[in-house]
């Protein structure tokens, strides 16, 4: 991670060049990316780029935490804020909205790919590894809402059924990454839609025989 400098370094400066990283990682990868050219593009050179990073893996690890804050941006939801009314709209409205901010970034994609492929780096794989565990634990909480209002279904281990959740999600998530510039906005988003409704059907309570 960045020094604790780079916190004072001037927001439109760091924006810029973190903008500009991301999108040499997700069309080059770590190795392939150029640093010279994120250098370049954000008008800095390499004795300040020094100054605030150790190597270009420690800029990378800077650029997927960044990737994950610009996707969750905002106030976390409160899963006790959510009663049986609200729990399945408020998470498909939360979802789409993640997905439209998700399409409106064009680097996105790519750094989403790579993260579920990350470079061998200790510090990007730690990075990496500390943000899925926190989605996973976020997960988790909402399981347990779910069942405490009686929308989650709970015949299941509820370890069980997030592990299912996360299974079918990160497989979804993987090739919508890879994907999502060829089969476009549009399609992605209705692809999108279905595997949420899928997700749903997956853990929320069964229906009683007679309202099937």
């Amino acid at each position: 991670m960045p020094r604790p400098r780079f916190d004072n370094l001037d927001p439109e400066t760091k924006h810029r060049l973190l903008e500009n990283a991301a999108g040499e990682f997700a069309r080059h990868g770590l190795d392939g990316a150029s640093l010279n050219r994120v250098l370049e593009l954000s008008g800095l050179s390499k004795g300040v780029f020094y100054y605030y990073f150790d190597d270009k893996a420690d800029l990378f690890a800077t650029v997927v935490r960044m990737t994950w804050e610009v996707l969750l941006e905002g106030d976390p939801l409160d899963p006790a804020e959510l009663d049986a009314a609200s729990f399945w709209p408020t998470l498909e409205a939360r979802f789409f909205e993640l997905a439209e901010r998700a399409a409106s970034h064009p680097w996105m994609s790519g750094m989403a790919t790579l993260m579920y492929q990350p470079p061998p780096e200790s510090g990007v794989r730690s990075v990496v590894a500390e943000l899925f565990d926190e989605a996973r634990a976020y997960l988790e909480s909402l399981v347990t809402r779910g069942r405490e209002i009686g929308i989650v279904r709970p015949d299941l281990p509820s370890g069980l059924l997030v592990v299912m959740l996360v299974g079918a999600a990160e497989a979804a998530d993987r090739w919508l990454a890879e994907r999502w510039l060829t089969v476009g906005d549009a399609e992605a988003m209705r692809i999108g839609g279905e595997v949420f409704a899928m997700l749903r059907r997956l853990v929320e309570t069964p229906p009683e025989e007679g309202e099937r």
